[in-house]
């Protein structure tokens, strides 16, 4: 079945780096605290294409926590890794904080779009 969600992502993919890229968007994956024994790691960038929808709903409730006007919600095909909530996302050089992040599909191993909602 999973074929035809790579189909999908693929397609979604074209589609939003042809036509409906807004900009340069970069998720920073963070890295690991790190012990005597094992280091650290930095956080890793990853270029991403989607299209932003910038001042969402005023004052929009969802999953236990408010979306005001000055977030940013942005829309993103998949991509490398799952984005997590410790994550960063940068449009246009800006740095934003994660603070929604919603896979929306019908099977939750592979998301068509990742709907993330952002803040300064």
């Amino acid at each position: 079945m999973s074929g035809i969600y790579d189909d999908m992502q693929s397609a979604l993919a074209y589609q939003v780096e042809t036509f409906a890229s807004q900009g340069v968007i970069v998720y920073n994956a963070p890295g690991t605290e790190g012990d005597p024994f094992n280091p650290p790691t930095a956080g890793v960038d990853y270029p991403i294409s989607g299209w932003n929808i910038t001042g969402s709903k005023r004052n929009k409730y969802i999953e236990g926590g408010y979306i005001v006007s000055s977030d940013v919600l942005i829309s993103v095909v998949p991509f490398s890794v799952a984005p997590v909530m410790s994550g960063k996302i940068t449009i246009n050089g800006n740095a934003f904080q994660i603070i929604m992040i919603d896979p929306a599909t019908l099977d939750p191993d592979n998301p068509v779009v990742w709907r993330i909602g952002c803040r300064k």
